[in-house]
């Protein structure tokens, strides 16, 4: 077939524009891919956070009702290991200030033990809520439960405010 007019000597442009538009759509796949492959790792880290944040509280509550069963004079004497009366003077997030929840029988920390603990601070009797108001013979106790999840790369503490009378 011969070529007439216009498009004489164009017989092979429609390779190069193929090429052209062929590498056009691969680098914009790669692109997507790779904004694709950084969201799984950001939505993974917040999966990660959201764990240890609510494994922190969990452990936190651990010694929040450990300190609401123990026996009054055992939080006089301090007898506790992971009761302090005040905060331990090297880093806070160091593993050998925390208790670690081995001892939990709480199902909720299977798997987890060994990642997370609690620690509490004893802050002295709470101002003003051991007045005698109403006859009250007992002072109120303040103290600073701390929960800690350190799994998966990351970590998070709690920190509750808990107040006792005896």
């Amino acid at each position: 077939m011969k070529n007439h007019g216009r498009f004489k000597g164009e017989g092979g442009t429609i390779m190069p524009l193929a090429l052209v538009l062929l590498l056009l759509l691969t680098m914009i796949g790669i692109a997507a891919t790779m904004t694709s492959e950084v969201e799984i790792r950001i939505a993974g880290n917040e999966v990660a956070y959201k764990e240890n944040l609510y494994y922190a509280e969990g452990s936190a509550m651990a010694g929040v009702q450990l300190l609401e069963e123990a026996d009054t004079s055992e939080l006089k004497d301090l007898s506790f290991a992971w009761l302090y009366s005040s905060l331990p003077d090297t880093n806070i997030s160091s593993d050998k200030n925390w208790n670690p929840d081995d001892n939990n029988e709480n199902p909720a920390f299977d798997g987890v033990k060994g990642y997370t603990g609690y620690m509490a601070v004893y802050q002295g009797i709470d101002p003003g809520g051991s007045l005698d108001i109403g006859g009250a013979t007992t002072t109120l106790h303040k103290y600073t439960i701390y929960g800690r999840s350190a799994k998966k790369n990351g970590e998070a503490m709690i920190e509750v405010g808990y107040k006792k009378r005896f």
